[in-house]
């Protein structure tokens, strides 16, 4: 498409704004190059062709994107991306706590024994203290006179489970009536070792019907798995399930009753001596000089 050319047909050089507003232009004396050129008059219109106005829109399209794309890059780095820094994760099993258990449960009936030392017709032994007796099937019917010896066994199954356990077999015999003049009693705790009996201690002193309860000895778990067990006198306990049924007796408790064969005239005759209940208490002791705590 050629110019579209107003009168004259050809124009030389446009006016600048500030020109065209002083006014028509004024000839002055040009070369004879710049002559060729005929100026335009007032009223002359301009008119490029569409090329080369799509040419000139293409270019400052173009650096227009330019500015955009610099601008939006710009922004784009400085908080459109998040950067990941390095991490990594690992797993473990964190492992199970479990506590430990103290327990005890009375286990059979108490058996009773004569273990007067000038019987000649004991029929066995009892069955913890091994001592030369004949049985007692009914205490109700037995009458003791001075000089008698006679033994009450109680078993009980204790639980000790715990690397640091030691615990305390305290007895009392709340309940019981005051014995007589001339009878005493004692009691003394042993333990099942293997298939034996072991007494722990000796025997000490005790009056039913008082409150008060005495300790008979100190037992420790046998389950030392992050330690030993202590190599001193305090005797082990297996570890068993309790209460369990068909529990077998791994502690046993014997109280003996003894008329003093000094007794002056009939002093106590017809008298009781209720023992009342016999209860045992397992307690866990932990302190300096017991088991393995210095």
């Amino acid at each position: 498409m050629g110019l579209l050319r107003s009168t004259p047909a050809d124009f030389a050089t446009p006016r600048r704004r500030e020109d065209l507003a002083a006014g028509p232009a004024r000839s002055t004396p040009q070369s004879t190059a710049a002559a060729a050129l005929p100026t335009p008059t007032e009223g002359t219109v301009l008119l490029m062709s569409t090329e080369e106005l799509t040419t000139k829109e293409r270019r400052r399209s173009r650096r227009g994107l330019g500015i955009l794309a610099g601008v939006g890059g710009g922004l784009l780095l400085l908080g459109g991306t998040t950067f990941a820094l390095w991490n990594a994760t690992a797993e473990v099993e964190g492992g199970t706590i479990q506590t430990g258990n103290l327990d005890v449960q009375p286990v059979g009936d108490p058996a009773y024994w004569d273990t007067s030392a000038d019987r000649s017709d004991a029929a066995g032994t009892t069955l913890v203290s091994g001592v030369a007796a004949h049985a007692i099937p009914d205490l109700t019917l037995y009458s003791i006179v001075p000089g008698d010896t006679l033994e009450a066994e109680y078993g009980f199954a204790v639980a000790l489970d715990g690397d640091n356990l030691v615990a305390s077999v305290d007895l009392t015999l709340a309940g019981g009536t005051t014995p007589p003049d001339g009878v005493t009693f004692t009691a003394q705790a042993y333990y099942l070792d293997g298939a034996d009996w072991t007494a722990v201690g000796t025997a000490s002193p005790v009056t039913p019907g008082a409150a008060t309860s005495i300790a008979l000895g100190l037992f420790q778990a046998a389950n030392q798995e992050a330690g030993t067990v202590d190599a001193g006198a305090i005797p082990v306990i297996e570890l068993v399930e309790v209460p369990a049924v068909g529990a077998v007796a791994n502690i046993a408790i014997v109280v003996a009753a003894t008329f003093d064969e000094t007794i002056d005239e009939r002093t106590s005759t017809l008298a009781e001596a209720a023992l009342g209940d016999v209860t045992v208490d397992l307690v866990q002791t932990r302190g300096p000089g017991v088991g393995n705590f210095p």
